[in-house]
């Protein structure tokens, strides 16, 4: 993730994540943060040369993601903390892909004001997998709750 160089109408506001559940799943994991704004991620439907989309390609990209190392005995204890410009949009997720959480403490900084602008923050829930095809000895099964027809066999896993 890149530095940014600010005037004073930058307002800098910290946000710290803790206790999440279950905790051992989160234990010494990196916080990825990546910059989310409208200009970043537009236009979704352009394609590189490569034939991905330009936002594909964008939050594929490890090298545009910062990373929170999580702290053990720190304020707060077995969490994240960090600054974020206010005013802007960030994807963030934990660990490489991102883990579920079925809950999260989000403490705002003290010094938070009314008059601050948002931070949206932008992350994966997945409660049910409710897409998925069934494969078989190589028969496809019927499809479950509106799953995407899969066509492709050369993709499909088998054990």
């Amino acid at each position: 993730m890149n530095g940014i160089i600010c005037d004073n109408s930058v307002v800098l506001r910290r946000i710290a994540f803790h206790g999440a559940s279950p905790s051992s799943r989160f234990n010494n994991m990196g916080f990825k943060i990546l910059r989310f704004d409208d200009d970043q991620v537009k236009p979704f439907e352009e394609k590189t040369e490569e034939g991905v989309t330009h936002y594909k390609k964008y939050i594929d990209d490890a090298e545009n993601y910062g990373t929170i190392t999580w702290k053990s005995k720190e304020d707060p204890s077995a969490g994240w903390a960090t600054p974020f410009v206010t005013g802007h949009k960030y994807k963030i997720h934990w660990g490489k892909t991102g883990l579920d959480w079925d809950r999260m403490t989000i403490d705002v900084s003290e010094r938070w004001r009314e008059s601050d602008k948002n931070i949206h923050l932008f992350h994966n829930f997945t409660d049910v997998r409710a897409k998925y095809d069934m494969w078989v000895d190589g028969v496809k099964k019927e499809e479950h709750n509106d799953t995407i027809p899969f066509d492709d066999m050369s993709k499909a896993i088998s054990g």
